[in-house]
């Protein structure tokens, strides 16, 4: 029995007028799809007020069909993202509450002695003025001998005699965040902003719906948090506001509240270097704003939701870019630790993020390394969001799902189901995974397997040799607080190690500077917790990614860990600076003599590649036998495979997983444990036996694995899931390959479709009797036909019925040969909301022609926004429309090339497959499909076989084939990408189809 909470939970895009009718369907649908909750989250779109009386009735209806299917409910705290605004209520409210940055509004160098009249940047708010002393090279600043010249500025000028000497000159303003949607954002360091936050929506909510709470209402999703959205993680210079720190009124009390010495003292050391100290106190600096931010934000949301029996989950903007998480996030671990979930954002179609603006490994292994550190059950990724866009498939979805289980996540929340795509919403972070889908009637296959993958890889414990330390602090040594060439290289490092390590089969978990500290030092190892607790984890080599700061509690635990025999790795440079002193000269030395002690050293920046790094990582570690070995015939680790090592209980689970598009890997497995081998499949929870061979304690096995293809291992002390062998018959003789070439007998399941996106445009002005004034444009198209065509119909999105209606100032009217269409239907194709009309009575053979007329009289005129959509049983070709021929044959699989370039659903094609009298008696029978875009069922001789989501597209037929005529019949289902994204995409059978008799 799988459990709600193992299963897929959406976020659910309520984004259009919402109906309780339609909400209560789309429970049912995800539901039947095989989800265990959704996460009600208002997005772009919204027709209704959020939190407001409509809006809390919905939720009602929601949650009170939520609790009759047995689905959880998740509430998203915001509305669009990122959280803590409640749709901008706590900044309209008090614009104070509104985020903000220390700025370095003007910095310039002057000689003195001489006189400074000058206009300066103030913002919105001059905070300080300093002029501080410049060293003879002027390359520090002196810290020590600065002046406050703040009175000097007057009505944005500054009025100042420079005494002798080099000085830089700093005007520090405060400048107010003024990106995203509301052109704003919260102070995420100021409790009272998040206070109100929080009785706006958390208090709201719970006192709303106060008998659903920790039943139905599981808990509270945030979002994209940060405290300092100075500088996006999309760019640095385009939009980024350069040389701004995190602000807030309270900082410098609190500041010198914590080190005890005052901010204003130390400013210039956070722009520029002071000297020894610089490094001390950007990290006293940025402690602080991290002690303000969690406190502020994630322990207030984190107190309310215990109070309440409820959980807090969600996760922090930018996890995966070093340098944009700790600008942004000060410490990922601290705040993770802040919430009930570890959680990450796996946005687009990408694996290994090399070359990549997002990084999708990194982020996820901190992710997962928060969880196993801190203890927490669960990894949680918001899932799939803008991967691949309409073009997204189940093999796309297993893939990139199997990967992240890999490296640790084991709770998804599939970005997203959209209440509706109707009109621009469809384009809103595509694609919807919903019923507006032609491949939704079979997620409940994907939905399950991913339910028995999370709950496999639960309640246990993660199995690595090697941490990685978390080089927070001296990351936030190096920013100034731009991306400085210190910074860029600390990232640079961390990136690289992290792939080798994955590359090469030496799993890793990050591990911060006070769960470090907290470790037991035994025999060699790391040991984070307690055997048989949560946490346990066990290391034995530590890895210090180019780690400039450390605090001198870790170097004395470091050093323990190398006299007991543990492996240490330096990459880079020498630790150099103490957290609490600043420079230490002497700091050097002591890793030197552990470099003396067995300790090594590599330089990533002397790589002259990616797999040139991973020698030197691989040699680095020589001599720590692998957990988990998966090498091709030369012995050589094959590094697109990776492989996750979970101990649950007395099982050891090993999961491999070919990242590969194109690549068939035969491996030779290596297992560092023994006993009963099985493969598990979680896609029909079915077991098999392992023939392996025994090498001590490891076992080897031999695998072939396909592109995207994924594996199981369970090594068990004893026989445990039966005794049936894995299948693998051993076959004498020849083997023999029927391509089955066609031709096709082609049936859509739908009518066809040819999106209507080059049209021409007129306007122009119409006076009435009183010479009123009319704006009007008219949209027109033409197209041809050639014969009679059923079902001919029109397809208008994102039109507003009440234009069609003629309601208010704004209308629209649609003529089709002069022809006035008038009677609309919604929610027949495409959208619940978007409109149909019939034109059968109107389309004629020959020309015809399509007018959208807009009127907008004292208003804005409307607009044509979306495609409109021609749908019937037509064939499209170059100049025409032709009638569908119910006999029409193919010659090849590919429905696209051969009158159907913008289809979008299943379509049946039928062949007949002649297997000779004279052919010797088969044991098996196998079809085979090199390309099907994107799944394929199949029936043979009437009888149904199965379905075919990912690779490897093969399925046994053996029991339903006869010798003479046998009637294939392969119905293929692709995504709406050719539809939507208006692009001829080959679909159906796009690769070769073999019959394999053996």
């Amino acid at each position: 029995m799988i459990a709600s909470r193992d299963r897929l939970a959406p976020f659910w895009f309520w984004n259009h007028k919402l109906e309780p009718a339609e909400l209560e369907f789309q429970l049912r649908e995800m539901q039947e799809q095989g989800m265990g909750g959704v996460y009600i989250h208002a997005r772009h779109g919204l027709l209704v007020p959020y939190l407001g009386p409509e809006w809390m009735g919905c939720v009602r209806h929601a949650l009170d069909t939520a609790k009759a299917l047995g689905l959880e409910v998740w509430l998203y705290d915001d509305c669009n993202w990122p959280s803590g605004t409640c749709n901008n209520r706590v900044i309209e409210e008090n614009p104070d509450h509104r985020m903000s940055f220390l700025h370095l509004a003007t910095s310039f160098d002057v000689k003195g002695p001489m006189r400074i009249s000058q206009d300066v940047e103030l913002s919105d708010g001059l905070i300080w003025a300093l002029a501080v002393p410049l060293n003879r090279e002027r390359r520090s600043v002196n810290c020590k001998k600065m002046v406050d010249i703040t009175s000097s500025v007057r009505e944005g000028r500054l009025c100042w005699q420079a005494p002798a000497g080099h000085w830089r000159v700093l005007v520090l303003a405060r400048t107010f965040y003024r990106g995203y949607f509301g052109g704003g954002y919260v102070d995420t360091l100021n409790k009272a902003a998040i206070q109100r936050f929080i009785e706006l929506t958390h208090v709201t909510y719970s006192e709303m719906f106060a008998p659903y709470i920790g039943s139905v209402i599981k808990g509270f999703f945030t979002d994209e948090p940060a405290c300092n959205y100075s500088l996006d993680s999309f760019s640095l210079a385009d939009s980024g506001l350069l040389g701004a720190l995190p602000w807030t009124p309270t900082l410098p009390q609190e500041f010198e509240s914590e080190h005890h010495y005052p901010l204003k003292d130390c400013l210039p050391a956070l722009f520029y270097d002071a000297g020894p100290r610089t490094a001390k106190i950007r990290c006293d600096f940025y402690s602080t704003i991290l002690r303000l931010y969690k406190n502020a934000f994630f322990r207030q949301i984190r107190d309310f939701c215990r109070q309440h029996d409820l959980l807090s989950v969600g996760h922090v903007n930018a996890e995966g870019e070093l340098f944009y998480q700790v600008f942004q996030q000060m410490d990922f671990f601290a705040v993770t630790d802040e919430m009930d979930y570890a959680g990450y954002d796996h946005l687009f179609n990408q694996t290994w993020s090399e070359d990549t603006r997002l990084d999708n490994l990194v982020g996820l292994k901190f992710a997962s390394s928060a969880g196993h550190l801190l203890g927490k059950d669960r990894v949680l990724s918001e899932a799939f969001g803008v991967a691949d866009g309409w073009r997204l498939n189940f093999k796309t979805l297993k893939r990139l799902f199997d990967w992240q289980i890999a490296l640790g996540a084991n709770y998804f929340v599939p970005h997203a189901y959209y209440y509706s795509i109707e009109g621009f919403r469809k384009w809103e972070a595509t694609p919807s995974q919903s019923h507006h889908s032609p491949l939704w009637n079979h997620y409940r296959v994907f939905a399950d397997y991913a339910a028995r993958m999370c709950q496999r890889f639960s309640g246990g414990r993660h199995a690595a040799d090697v941490a990685v330390l978390y080089p927070v602090k001296s990351m936030w040594a190096a920013i100034n607080p731009n991306q400085t060439e210190t910074a860029l290289q600390i990232e640079a490092d961390f990136d690289t190690l992290s792939r080798c390590l994955l590359r090469l089969h030496r799993d890793f978990d990050y591990i911060s500077e006070e769960i470090l500290q907290a470790a037991q030092v035994a025999d060699g190892q790391l040991v984070v917790g307690e055997p048989g607790q949560r946490p346990f984890e066990k290391f034995k080599a530590l890895i210090l990614p180019r780690c400039i700061v450390l605090e001198r509690k870790t170097v004395d635990q470091i050093k323990a860990f190398v006299e007991s025999g543990g492996r240490l790795v330096m990459t880079g440079a020498l630790p150099q600076v103490l957290r609490e002193k600043g420079q230490a000269p002497k700091l050097s030395a002591e890793f030197e003599s552990l470099l003396e002690a067995g300790a090594r050293f590599i330089d990533l920046t002397e790589a002259a590649s990616n797999s040139h790094a991973c020698q030197l990582v691989d040699q680095a570690l020589s001599g720590i036998e692998r957990d988990l070995s998966i090498q091709d015939a030369d012995g050589v680790e094959i590094d697109e495979i990776v492989g996750y090592h979970y101990v649950k209980g007395d099982e050891d689970i090993y999961l491999l997983v070919n990242t590969s598009l194109d690549t068939v890997y035969d491996a030779l497995v290596r297992l560092s444990a023994s006993g009963v081998i099985y493969t598990w499949d979680a896609e029909t929870d079915t077991y098999s036996l392992v023939e392996a061979l025994g090498e001590g304690r490891t076992t080897v096995i031999r695998e072939q694995l396909h592109p995207g293809e994924s594996r199981v291992y369970l090594v068990v002390p004893e026989t445990r899931y039966g005794a049936m062998p894995l299948s693998r018959k051993a076959f004498h003789g020849q083997e023999r390959v029927i391509q089955l070439d066609g031709p096709f007998h082609f049936i859509p399941a739908e009518p066809n479709v040819l999106p209507l996106t080059i049209w021409t445009f007129d306007w122009k002005v119409e006076s009435d009797a009183d010479g009123f004034r009319t704006q009007v444009g008219t949209y027109e198209h033409e197209f041809i036909v050639k014969g009679p065509i059923e079902n001919m119909g029109m397809i208008v999105d994102g039109l507003d019925p009440a234009w069609l209606r003629g309601d208010g100032r704004q209308q629209a009217y649609i003529l089709v040969n002069d022809h006035r269409v008038a009677d609309f239907q919604r929610g027949k194709y495409l959208d619940q909301e978007a409109l149909f009309a019939s034109l059968q009575a109107f389309v004629q053979e020959g020309a015809n022609r399509i007018q959208i007329i807009f009127s907008g009289f004292l208003a804005e005129l409307q607009s044509l926004r979306q495609p409109v959509y021609l749908i019937g049983d037509f064939i499209v070709k170059e100049d025409r429309l032709e009638p569908y021929n119910r006999e029409m044959t193919l010659p090849d699989g590919v429905w696209t090339r051969h009158g159907y370039p913008y289809y979008s659903g299943p379509g049946l094609l039928q062949m007949i497959c002649e297997i000779p009298d004279d052919l010797p008696v088969f044991q098996e029978a196998l079809l085979k499909f090199t390309g099907v875009g994107d799944m394929v069922e199949v029936s043979v001789n009437n009888q149904y076989v199965g379905a075919l989501l990912w690779e490897p597209f093969t399925i046994d037929v053996t029991s339903h084939l006869r010798l003479g005529q046998n009637t294939l019949q392969f119905v293929v289902t692709n995504s709406l990408y050719n539809m939507l994204e208006v692009k001829a995409m080959d679909a159906g059978l796009t690769g070769d189809v073999l019959l394999v008799l053996r």
